[in-house]
């Protein structure tokens, strides 16, 4: 762990490894074209005016439909349209009591309209953006969302996230090193072995 940075400053990093997202179900969405695709549209999909498509970033809980189960080996994965977040309830018992902060919430993952009871949804709203020396970001005009591009060292800079004991954002999901360290948290089948982030000031 960088030495530099104090425990609430520095967080291990839970990057989705699994190329093995989940559709999905094209029955339970509305149908929307993008670019020569027909894709579903959950009503918490936002399309910025360059066109490009993500999560809303003022969405709080998501419930999703797909059309599979995800595979038996994962305990995080991801949905194939909009990237949303899968967590197998295992794992995330072992840190659900951390998701005190409100901008955090667990929903519900549906196949062929039945409560996948094993599997969830975690999400951020507004959550802090992971940054990098070398990349770029851009901003979401109409929900407020933040992309970035990762090349070089990444670290966060909003100042909102000091202290936050979990964040999750569309890059993965983040355990404060304090409590991973006390928790010794097993990587997420799914999941590359964690990476530190701190929070830097930028200049």
């Amino acid at each position: 762990m960088p030495q530099e940075q104090g425990a609430e400053a520095t967080w291990a990093w839970y990057a989705l490894q699994t190329p093995d997202c989940s559709p999905l179900d094209p029955s339970a969405y509305p149908a929307a074209q993008l670019a020569e695709r027909t894709i579903p549209w959950p009503d918490w999909a936002c399309r910025a005016p360059d066109g490009g498509v993500h999560i809303d970033a003022r969405r709080s809980r998501i419930d999703v439909h797909i059309a599979k189960t995800p595979k038996p080996r994962l305990q995080l994965g991801w949905t194939c349209e909009f990237g949303a977040i899968l967590v197998r309830r295992d794992w995330l018992a072992l840190i659900e009591d951390l998701l005190v902060d409100s901008s955090i919430s667990v929903g519900e993952v549906s196949v062929s309209g039945r409560r996948l009871d094993s599997w969830a949804t975690l999400h951020g709203s507004n959550a802090p953006a992971l940054l990098s020396t070398e990349g770029w970001s851009k901003t979401c005009p109409t929900c407020g969302s933040i992309y970035s591009t990762l090349h070089g060292r990444e670290f966060f800079a909003a100042r909102a996230a000091l202290s936050k004991p979990v964040i999750v954002n569309w890059t993965g999901i983040f355990i404060r090193s304090d409590i991973f360290e006390a928790r010794r948290l097993p990587v997420p089948r799914g999941a590359f072995k964690p990476d530190w982030v701190s929070l830097e000031e930028l200049h």
